[in-house]
């Protein structure tokens, strides 16, 4: 069976066998700065109260599941739970963070812990927002000694 075609792969087809208008069609890529406007957030904020970001981070303990749940929004200022599993572990804390809408960057600095499993310590984090991506994703660095990334999707 053949992969679907793409309407892209499709008008390449017919112009590549002469079933079609000689023209030049640009690429997606070659629209440069129009592109992106199609998926731009129009000024709004990516986070929205109840929202749910899924998705792992890493740190010293390894890949750990994440649930990012948006509790509140203020302009750029954002409240969130930080709600992770790791094997039989899990455990929650609260999140203060930003949404700069110029960069895309999301900022977020440990708050306090709703339950804490012992030996275990709050982390911050940052990274861009993808609004192109279907669904939109939130990936970054955990900005706490030791640990690496962190790749989240919009539920």
């Amino acid at each position: 069976m053949f992969p679907p075609l793409t309407t892209w792969t499709a008008v390449s087809l017919l112009l590549a066998t002469g079933c079609g208008a000689r023209t030049s069609i640009p690429a997606p890529e070659s629209f440069g700065a129009d592109a992106s406007r199609v998926c731009s957030l129009d000024g709004a904020s990516p986070f929205d109260p109840g929202d749910n970001w899924t998705g792992t981070y890493t740190c010293p303990q390894g890949v750990t599941n994440l649930d990012l749940v948006v509790v509140s929004t203020d302009g750029a200022s954002i409240v969130a739970l930080f709600d992770f599993t790791f094997e039989a572990i899990t455990g929650s804390f609260y999140l203060d963070g930003t949404f700069d809408k110029s960069t895309g960057v999301a900022t977020f600095q440990p708050g306090a812990w709703i339950d804490q499993p012992p030996g275990w310590f709050t982390v911050g984090m940052t990274g861009t927002i993808d609004v192109c991506a279907s669904p939109m994703t939130y990936t970054g660095a955990i900005t706490a000694t030791g640990c690496g990334s962190f790749a989240l999707t919009r539920q």
